[in-house]
């Protein structure tokens, strides 16, 4: 079995995996494909023709395929070497930095280990299941190293299984979700003694509620993710994953005022307690922060997270909405972007990239930017109304301002409140803006009202001294 080390990683060309410190390092295979064509030719510059004709040997590609797939190594390989792969123009591509090449037998070989475990426990606990292996001649039998302080460990297949599980989770697509809960519920079927398997069944079940992914109402979701939270707690008292799950679900449904999120923060420290590598944890824990107006926090928790997990859409993506709402402009375009790198058919990263240009008086940007979001999402086209509409009028179109704010009003459930109250203001009618900032709101929305700069107009508009409490609190 041939292994390529560099830095922390290794490269298995016999399971095209990628592991970082004995931790697999979510990639897909087309991407391994990529990385191993320029590892066996560190050093010199391979062509993009040659490594296109190598990883898709049966053509019907494009150079946009290669493109993205040095992206996403680039962002994998970010906290180690940020030029490992170098470009060369009009030429090609080079890895740069040391590589070594290592022939091993494969039944010496350790197990995959899941990659909560830290470096230098998986690399300790890597060599001892290698000479168990070695002198017992039990290939791919032994047990790998478990979460929590009395807690059994995965099976190999069961360590591969929830892997592969929380890299589709990790795509927050319906596709990608769905898949997880069934690799998930067979991570559990392989490995009931251990709370792996459930603490992933409830953190998949909160994204199915969260973005209404199921044929489920969102509470159903909401109720299965605790149930199996509280599941997982119960074979592993000490399952940071769990905590994370239930600190999310408090934090962000049935919630009505700050104070509700500020209870729920504790869950989130108990996980990080448990397990400071819990990328999941520090992004949920980030964003509460952030949702009761503490962004310095809520943004160091969540580069926490995007260190720990640099290929985490979810993460990339809060961070482009924390930055817009610490007026850093173009910092947000620049995370939103490379979220729609990693996840071209995300249309949420549109509404990010127009708010950031529309406060920079770029409206023709901001336009474009909602439009697009309108074109890739079916659901989202009220509230992209809602936000030209806004446009519309900063940019003094009130004609096709009222057009969009027709076509958001005429479908009030898919739209966000505090974006009517926007447009309704910025369009000058003063009356149905502050109609719509009396409602009840659906939910609590938090600093993202009151600390977000398009509320300046609603405040000249309405004739209000202060920004507008944040709507349900």
């Amino acid at each position: 079995m041939v292994v390529y080390e560099f830095g922390p990683f290794q490269l298995d060309v016999e399971r095209l995996l990628l592991l970082r410190d004995g931790g697999p390092v979510p990639l897909g295979p087309m991407v391994v494909r990529t990385l191993l064509v320029l590892i066996e030719r560190a050093g010199d510059i391979v062509p993009k023709a040659e490594i296109i004709d190598t990883v898709w040997p049966a053509g019907c590609v494009e150079d946009a395929n290669l493109t993205q797939n040095v992206y996403v190594l680039r962002r994998a390989l970010r906290a180690w070497d940020p030029d490992a792969i170098q470009t060369v123009p009009r030429r090609g591509y080079q890895f740069s930095a040391s590589v070594v090449r290592r022939d091993r037998l494969a039944r010496c070989a350790a197990p995959v280990f899941p990659s909560r475990a830290s470096g230098a426990r998986a690399r300790i606990v890597a060599g001892a299941a290698a000479i168990v292996l070695l002198f017992s001649g039990l290939v791919g039998a032994v047990a790998v190293v478990g979460h929590g302080r009395g807690s059994p460990g995965l099976s190999v297949a069961g360590a591969r299984m929830y892997a592969v599980g929380k890299f589709y989770w990790n795509t927050r697509t319906r596709d990608g979700v769905l898949k997880s809960v069934g690799y998930f519920g067979r991570v559990v079927d392989s490995d009931p003694l251990s709370g792996r398997g459930y603490s992933g069944l409830a953190a998949a079940n909160e994204v199915m509620g969260e973005y209404a992914y199921g044929s489920l109402r969102p509470r159903e979701y909401f109720r299965r993710a605790r149930a199996y939270a509280l599941k997982a707690l119960a074979v592993d008292a000490r399952s940071a994953e769990a905590y994370a799950v239930l600190g999310r679900l408090s934090s962000s449904t049935d919630v009505r005022s700050a104070d509700d999120v500020a209870r729920a923060l504790p869950y989130f420290t108990r996980a990080l307690d448990l397990d400071r590598a819990d990328a999941s944890a520090h992004e949920w824990y980030g964003v509460a922060l952030v949702t009761i107006g503490r962004f310095a926090e809520g943004d160091e928790q969540l580069r926490e997270a995007s260190s720990l997990d640099p290929l985490s859409v979810a993460t990339t993506s809060y961070l482009a909405q924390t930055a817009y709402l610490e007026r850093r402009y173009d910092a947000a375009i620049a995370y939103a972007l490379e979220t729609l790198g990693l996840a071209p058919d995300r249309a949420e990263e549109y509404r990010t990239i127009g708010l950031a240009y529309e406060a920079k008086g770029s409206y023709p940007r901001a336009l474009q930017a909602f439009r697009r979001m309108s074109a890739r999402c079916a659901r989202c086209r009220a509230e992209a109304s809602a936000l030209l509409a806004d446009a519309y009028a900063r940019s003094n179109d009130l004609a096709k301002a009222r057009t969009e704010l027709a076509l958001a009003s005429a479908r009030p459930g898919d739209v966000c409140e505090s974006d009517l109250v926007i447009a309704f203001a910025s369009a000058g009618e003063r009356s149905s803006a502050l109609s719509w900032l009396r409602r009840p709101p659906k939910r609590f929305v938090g600093a993202d009202v009151s600390s977000d700069p398009r509320f300046e107009v609603v405040r000249n508009v309405l004739g209000l001294s202060a920004a507008p409490r944040p709507l349900g609190g």
